[in-house]
């Protein structure tokens, strides 16, 4: 048995003053729907069989109205979708193509035919752009998606184990694109003075053991242009190219999930997605980078790229003590900085520093302590009550400016450091085994 319900062109409000100049509430315009409420018939005419939903609904605008010019909150383009089994078990009906075929009647004249993919399993999903101004102080524009659905995932394969394990979970994701967003003062305005995040791209999946609701992971990817301080002149920190990344488990000594052998797809709006492809070998994962430049008051200067990450390997690290010998043990917890074509200068240059150009294109007008092409790994280690500080880096130039060089010249090439710490009882990490 089959109900369904639709609507075309529909415009809606709900709130107070609805009919006049005054109201306060949710408006909402361009608004499509078709709803399917199905029975399972049964074949022995006894009892219910099993019930399914579906909807699926657009609308060109929705906003809240009579907040005040300084509150602005609206979304356009807004789709939901919802398919679920609501009475039984077994799988949801699948609109795909070569699959169920129904329409539901919208207007005497029109129709909206259902389409839902089967395979995603269950799934509740809303999408649409968002435009946010709070009092000119947060200011937040994109496309935004948060989606419900059953997937099976892999985790990341214990040592010892013959096979990875599988797991049935619900998965909630909230995912985003091309959002930016600002945090400060006189936002929108040549006047605005804060913080601001350009082309944000974010996938967060939250997901639950099926059969075990204490079993739960997170997983998150955020990619962003830039972000940056606006409206100060004198100090401005930017990070260009920002990558962030996290695979955690809630239980302790619980396997992350494996990304790179089943990848997962969190919708992000306007028909695009970020996709999880962590790797779980790696445990449980922090990891933030970018391009950062640092411009102190025209007297100190730093850019390149800076990495940090925290994880849990899942392979053993090697141990050896004084005497040579090694042993294999469980790291508790790795923690890496990573620097790569990093340029500092200290000191003042004639006309200010152009942090277009190298500090050899603009020696002539230096004076101070320079270094370019700096790369460094630095990585702070604790396993079996132990902590470990391992240091390499590659000091590509390094000078001191602003002498003739026919009176003093200081400088140098290429210099390497390299550290490999030991113990409290005297062990050191074989980084070569």
């Amino acid at each position: 048995d089959v109900l369904t319900l639709g609507g075309q062109g529909l415009s809606a409000f709900v709130g107070l003053n609805g009919s006049s100049p005054d109201r306060l509430g949710l408006s909402l315009s361009g608004v499509d729907f078709g709803l399917a409420l199905i029975s399972e018939k049964s074949s022995s005419g006894s009892g219910a069989g099993r019930q399914w939903t579906t909807l699926q609904a657009s609308a060109t605008q929705t906003a809240f109205v009579g907040l005040g010019s300084d509150l602005n909150i609206s979304a356009s383009g807004i789709q939901i979708e919802v398919n679920k089994v609501e009475v039984g078990a077994g799988p949801v009906i699948d609109y795909g193509t070569g699959a169920t075929s129904l329409s539901v009647a919208t207007a005497p004249d029109s129709a909206l035919k259902l389409s839902l993919d089967g395979a995603k399993g269950e799934l509740l999903q809303a999408s649409g752009h968002l435009s946010l101004d709070v009092y000119g102080f947060v200011q937040v524009a994109g496309d935004l998606a948060v989606s419900k659905r059953t997937e099976t995932v892999t985790l990341a394969k214990k040592t010892a184990s013959a096979a990875a394990e599988q797991v049935a979970v619900d998965v909630l994701t909230i995912g985003g694109t091309s959002l930016d967003l600002f945090a400060g003062v006189n936002g929108g305005t040549a006047d605005a003075v804060g913080l601001q995040l350009d082309n944000v791209d974010f996938g967060l999946a939250l997901l639950s053991d099926k059969a075990n609701a204490t079993r739960s992971w997170t997983a998150l990817n955020v990619q962003a242009s830039s972000v940056g301080f606006v409206g100060l002149s004198d100090l401005l920190p930017t990070a260009r190219n920002i990558a962030v990344e996290i695979n955690q488990a809630s239980q302790a000594g619980d396997q992350v999930i494996d990304f790179s052998a089943r990848g997962l797809s969190v919708n992000t709006g306007s028909g695009k997605a970020v996709n999880l492809d962590l790797d779980g070998s790696a445990g449980e994962l922090l990891r933030a980078e970018g391009d950062i430049t640092l411009k102190l008051f025209d007297f100190a200067y730093v850019s390149g790229r800076i990495g940090f990450e925290r994880y849990t390997p899942a392979s053993d690290l090697v141990l050896k003590t004084a005497s040579g010998i090694g042993s294999s043990v469980k790291a508790q917890s790795m923690l890496a900085v990573t620097g790569s074509q990093i340029t500092a200068f200290v000191g003042y240059a004639d006309g200010g520093f152009d942090s277009d150009k190298t500090l050899a294109e603009q020696s002539d007008r230096l004076y101070g302590f320079g270094a370019s092409h700096v790369d460094f790994g630095l990585l702070l280690t604790k396993s079996a009550g132990q902590s470990y500080t391992a240091l390499k880096a590659d000091l590509g130039s390094a000078a001191i400016y602003g002498f003739n060089s026919s009176d003093f010249e200081l400088s140098a090439q290429h210099l390497i450091l390299e550290i490999n710490s030991t113990a409290g009882d005297g062990s050191t990490i074989d980084y070569q085994r």
